[in-house]
């Protein structure tokens, strides 16, 4: 598939927020090829100091990955559990009684160390400018972050956020509270990339402890502007939404969508010429 960069390019970086930065070996974030193309600014919040010093570490020769170690949320005091599996550490309690149901699921989600946090608000901070793109992976704290930073969810024009289908964390939020929160924000559900699965004990599917059947427990939801808005983005807001759905997300059609709408706003063909290059 050709690149949509090789017809139009933004005038201005591509700003995304990475709530939950961690890095995970093998596991690129959606959103490397805008990385690679050169177009996006991160800024990205890791709660974990000495992973949010080797994030900066990785990054610093690139001058456009920035990471900070707020635990962002509803900018109350918390206490924030690190896990034996620091991937699944969070601001709320593991769920042991559920996740040791589950093969190969409780042993991650062991509490090894507790810390009190003073919690931030997106909307507190000066470094949260105007935001396009917005990916999120912060273990049952989602709504939290949605509830402190209503400016940065109503700027973005795409988010991706983890979500949970059953209650792995005590008293968390679910998918269902989630797509309600952020539709009020005039947000549309798009896709999942993938899910998370295990199966119950004792059943171990092929010998794989990791493998499951039909329980989904979580899945990376993808949200966009409801197309019914398009026609109120800004034109360069427009410009940025069809390079993330098509360089990102293989999804054409929205991308062609958006271009059509910079079209009828601003005049040109780029509609035109993105249909033509398929």
């Amino acid at each position: 598939m050709f690149s949509l960069l090789d017809i139009i390019r933004p005038k201005s970086p591509i700003r995304i927020l990475d709530l939950g930065a961690m890095y995970v070996e093998g596991h690129e974030p959606s959103y490397g090829p805008l990385v690679a193309a050169g177009v996006c600014e991160v800024l990205g919040f890791e709660p974990n100091e000495d992973e949010c010093a080797r994030l900066n570490s990785m990054y610093a020769d690139s001058g456009r990955r920035r990471f900070l170690p707020y635990a962002v949320g509803d900018g109350t005091a918390k206490e924030f559990r690190v896990c034996r599996m620091r991937s699944r550490s969070s601001l709320y309690e593991p769920n042991s009684r559920l996740c040791e149901k589950f093969n190969a699921f409780q042993e991650g989600s062991e509490v090894v160390e507790r810390r009190a946090v003073q919690t931030v608000r997106l909307d507190d901070l000066p470094e949260v400018d105007d935001v396009d793109y917005i990916k999120m992976d912060v273990q049952g704290a989602e709504c939290d972050v949605i509830a402190g930073g209503g400016r940065a969810a109503a700027a973005a024009a795409v988010a991706e956020i983890e979500v949970e289908f059953v209650e792995q964390y005590l008293g968390q939020p679910l998918f269902s509270d989630l797509d309600l929160q952020i539709r009020h924000h005039g947000y549309m559900f798009h896709t999942f990339l993938g899910y998370g699965t295990r199966a119950l004990k004792p059943i171990v599917v092929d010998g794989d402890p990791l493998a499951g059947l039909r329980q989904w427990l979580w899945a990376d939801a993808v949200y966009l502007k409801h197309i019914d808005s398009f026609d109120r983005l800004p034109p360069e807001k427009l410009i940025k939404l069809a390079i993330i759905m098509h360089e990102v997300y293989g999804s054409y059609d929205f991308a062609h969508h958006a271009l059509a709408h910079h079209d009828d706003k601003c005049g040109g063909d780029l509609s035109r010429r993105y249909i033509s290059a398929f």
